[in-house]
């Protein structure tokens, strides 16, 4: 499904505000939420997008996973495909001590792409996780691309977001992470919530 619309004038700039990022987040919210089965039959559109991953056994964190994706599709599919090469989620999840305890030693994984621990990760996802994501509408993507693409309107993006900018004046972007301008400010309002964020979770923190 796709979130945005409606017509906004040069002034929509920095209208990428708190109201317009809970926007998108709470729309995101009321999406539906698949368990790995039915979500192979409902895959997103391969377009920017953003997503939650949600796991039975996270009891203090309400999300496992938050992430955004360019190709929305191929991101949750590689995230499906249970290899630690392309998916930060199974990286995050191979090295997550605390959740290994609770797998039956018979399903274990290591942070590699063995065809084992391949294997024990797709089931553990399949298993145990559900997916909700939502595709941006164009609107909002122009808005992201607009911002991303210009040195000084993602300076401006940064200082309103506390967000080191880092960039030379004459730098060009040559990866397109342009969904970054939604995700990020979104990562700022629920980081609190979502267990995979910033560093790796130690072995004594609580799921």
């Amino acid at each position: 499904m796709q979130y945005g619309g409606g017509k906004r004038n040069d002034e929509f700039m920095m209208n990428v505000d708190k109201s317009y990022i809970e926007k998108i987040l709470n729309d995101l919210l009321i999406q539906p939420i698949y368990k790995v089965n039915d979500l192979e039959k409902k895959m997103p559109d391969a377009s920017p997008g953003l997503y939650f991953i949600y796991c039975k056994f996270t009891r203090n964190h309400k999300f496992l996973k938050f992430g955004k994706g360019e190709n929305l599709k191929k991101r949750i599919n590689n995230h499906l495909k249970g290899k630690v090469r392309n998916s930060v989620y199974n990286r995050k999840l191979s090295k997550d001590k605390k959740m290994k305890i609770l797998i039956p030693k018979n399903s274990k994984f290591e942070n590699s792409d063995d065809s084992l621990s391949v294997i024990n990760r797709i089931l553990f996802t399949k298993t145990n996780c559900s997916f909700q994501y939502i595709n941006l509408s164009k609107d909002i993507i122009s808005d992201c691309k607009k911002i991303y693409f210009d040195n000084n309107l993602y300076r401006q993006w940064c200082k309103k977001w506390n967000k080191n900018f880092n960039r030379k004046n004459d730098f060009i972007p040559k990866i397109d992470q342009k969904t970054e301008i939604v995700e990020y400010p979104i990562e700022q309002i629920i980081n609190s919530d979502i267990r995979y964020y910033g560093n790796q979770p130690e072995i004594f923190f609580d799921l």
